[in-house]
């Protein structure tokens, strides 16, 4: 199946089992909106683009265990929370003029965002994920106003670019090394673990700011060990030592800065 047939298959919560909030069109979408939303404008000119374009928003979906890759990234926590803890903002999908099923992760304003929406395109991708068969037809994108390249998306809708050709110029549009990704991602870990230490003292739920923090943790790690793994001229530089870039890539993710679940319940 395509992107569009499997996204179509989804249920919202105007349906029994809803997965996401809303799965319909984006025209639809943006008359439940104000036009005061920081992603308006964004969202009005991808339907310019393509007036059937379709939007799913807080996708809901959960980790498998089983896999190699959670169980190299060691991070456990993640698995302690309740069932589809991972929420991807948007994914707006359509067909290309060619009609190839395509779809679009849309996270956060912020450069660092990208790199959550990174993990989000990785954990969607993985064996046993919706999008396990269709890597090559999703990409992240960043909606930060001074990086986002609506033209990239523009040629994938016209079949004058592959999708893992404009994902490749993105990324080297927002992070022009790995070392830069890196270090991003070793920041914003920091600022995650701020945040829970400041904020959580003072709720009296402190579930969500919680759960919402491992998760993130969870996809920063899964996006530094993966660009890490998939970063060519790290391998080049390694004299194409697999071994030695799939090391890297354990450092890389063992880098970030995080907080243990019972620690942060202790706060």
């Amino acid at each position: 199946m395509s992107v569009t047939e499997i996204l179509l298959q989804i249920p919202d919560v105007r349906k029994e089992n809803g997965r996401c909030a809303f799965n319909g069109y984006l025209e639809d979408f943006l008359t439940t909106i104000s036009e005061e939303h920081s992603l308006y404008p964004l969202f009005q000119e991808l339907f310019e683009m393509n007036p059937n374009f379709r939007i799913m928003v807080d996708y809901s979906f959960g980790v498998n265990p089983n896999l190699v890759t959670n169980q190299i990234i060691r991070y456990k926590d993640i698995l302690k929370l309740p069932e589809r803890p991972i929420h991807v903002p948007y994914i707006v999908y359509g067909d290309t003029q060619k009609k190839v099923g395509v779809g679009f992760i849309l996270g956060g304003p912020s450069k660092e965002d990208y790199l959550i929406s990174k993990g989000y395109y990785f954990a969607l991708t993985e064996p046993e994920a919706i999008f396990q068969d269709q890597r090559n037809f999703v990409m992240s994108c960043v909606t930060d106003s001074t990086m986002y390249d609506a033209s990239l998306i523009k040629k994938v809708l016209q079949d004058q670019m592959t999708i893992g050709n404009a994902q490749r110029v993105l990324d080297n549009h927002v992070f022009k090394k790995l070392d830069e990704a890196v270090a991003a991602c070793v920041a914003l870990s920091q600022s995650i673990k701020d945040h829970v230490i400041q904020v959580v003292p003072t709720l009296e739920d402190r579930s969500p700011v919680i759960h919402k923090a491992i998760v993130s943790w969870y996809l920063l790690k899964k996006t530094l060990y993966v660009m890490t793994m998939t970063n060519k001229p790290l391998l080049a530089q390694l004299e194409n030592n697999v071994k030695a870039q799939r090391h890297q890539a354990k450092v890389n993710a063992d880098s970030l800065v995080f907080m243990p679940l019972s620690e942060m319940w202790r706060l």
